[in-house]
């Protein structure tokens, strides 16, 4: 579990992202650049290769839980967004 920031609350990143979290903070990073709103779960398990949802969703849950992703409306879809600029591979 990471620790919060005392100044905005946010979780502050306590360790390093797998590869493929690696992958998708740059996917989820350069489709809102290019679009203005995250991907979806299919469309960044396309960039990954693979068919099942539930890992995405357990990627982008564990990115979410160590502070390198947010919800930015519970009642948005394609609202998760980067809160970091750090990717290492």
């Amino acid at each position: 579990m990471s620790e919060n920031c005392p100044t905005c609350g946010r979780p502050i990143p306590t360790k390093r992202p797998t590869k493929q979290q690696a992958r998708i903070l740059r996917f989820v990073r350069s489709y809102v650049d290019a679009y203005g709103y995250g991907p979806s779960y299919r469309e960044i398990a396309n960039m990954l290769g693979v068919r099942a949802l539930s890992t995405i969703h357990e990627h982008v849950a564990n990115l979410r839980r160590e502070g390198y992703l947010q919800p930015a409306d519970p009642q948005v879809p394609r609202a998760t967004l980067p809160l970091t600029s750090t990717t290492e591979d």
